[in-house]
């Protein structure tokens, strides 16, 4: 399948699709079949991580009180809420009074896509040691490092997320040997 914009889209890029939106997507496209065309366009980089996240600013539920000019009901964006599910996105209420926390929480996930350091074996989860810039980095939610052992990823948090020229080495001994 050809699309336009040959070369703009870098093969090292991460894909970002921000929808700001009051409404469900009235296409005839599924959800599906826009994620596999996503999937297409922006393949997965080499370490098999999604090469695009779908994040979506709309109607979230039924009963929210946020309604277009005309419509008697909110319109969820069921389609978009999927996309962002699936991409592990993020989600945030348009009828917010203002959008800094929806872009703060956007900009937070991005960081950590773009810093989630992916681990070539399983470890002993007991035995992983992570340094920033020669610095230990202690395992926090808040202001350090998590291991998703479903994804075998090690994720930053708060000041603990590397610069873009900062120096992260993992160290861990494998669950098991080879």
């Amino acid at each position: 399948m050809k699309y336009g914009g040959a070369g703009f889209l870098r093969s090292d890029a991460l894909l970002v699709i921000i929808v700001l939106s009051d409404d469900d997507d009235k296409t005839a496209v599924s959800a599906e079949a826009f994620a596999k065309t996503l999937d297409e366009v922006k393949p997965q980089f080499r370490d098999g991580t999604r090469g695009w996240v779908y994040n979506y600013i709309g109607v979230l539920d039924i009963k929210s009180p946020c309604k277009s000019p005309g419509q008697a009901f909110p319109s969820v964006g069921v389609k978009h809420v999927w996309l962002t599910d699936f991409s592990h996105g993020v989600k945030a209420s348009i009828c917010d009074n203002t959008l800094e926390r929806a872009v703060g929480n956007i900009r937070a996930r991005i960081e950590q896509i773009l810093t989630d350091y992916l681990l070539k074996d399983k470890p002993k989860v007991e035995t992983i040691r992570v340094t920033l810039n020669g610095q230990q980095i202690p395992p926090d939610e808040v202001n350090g490092w998590t291991y998703n052992a479903e994804t075998n990823v090690v994720s930053f948090h708060g000041s603990a997320v590397p610069a873009v020229d900062g120096r992260v080495l993992v160290t861990y001994g494998r669950a098991t040997a080879n």
